[in-house]
């Protein structure tokens, strides 16, 4: 037993656990993040479901989804362009997830980095700013209002992080 604990002591301090941020900070760093993640798995179900039967992401016109599903992309003609289409938002899902993710994991297990780099929080807000914009002009409003409502949550928590760094 008495082993174990000098291997324990020997091994390097971890000091990220007597980092923390400013609550307020950490609750909008969160939540921006959760939005994400939902925005996520919301596009990801509504992906799934689509791939199983076009519901929600195609065409309204149902000759215009069989003429998806015939037509080649001039890049790969091998691939259809519904095929290619439900490709895109897979991965455009996978992007939401993971960003999300990373910014959950920072807040949550490596609050160090946002004290001593604060531009990876600026860095979430630019992000989120341009999905504001992508959503605004090539999508629909709902994509844009709740990306514009995770970059309010990352440039509140950035905010906080510059009025408490000292």
């Amino acid at each position: 037993m008495a082993q174990s604990t000098s291997t324990a002591s020997a091994l390097p301090r971890n000091d990220q656990a007597d980092v923390h941020l400013d609550p307020s900070v950490s609750r909008f760093a969160t939540l921006g993040s959760l939005i994400y993640i939902g925005m996520g798995l919301c596009h990801g179900l509504v992906t799934l479901i689509d791939a199983v039967r076009p519901t929600f992401l195609g065409p309204a016109n149902p000759v215009l989804l069989e003429q998806l599903a015939i037509t080649p992309v001039a890049l790969a003609p091998s691939m259809m362009m519904w095929s290619a289409y439900l490709g895109f938002n897979w991965s455009h899902s996978l992007g939401l997830l993971t960003f999300g993710s990373l910014y959950l994991l920072i807040v949550r297990r490596a609050p160090e980095l946002l004290k001593r780099i604060p531009a990876f929080l600026l860095l979430a807000l630019v992000v989120a700013a341009i999905f504001c914009l992508i959503g605004g002009v090539y999508w629909f409003y709902a994509p844009a209002t709740v990306s514009a409502i995770g970059g309010a949550c990352y440039l509140r928590a950035y905010l906080g992080l510059r009025r408490h760094r000292g």
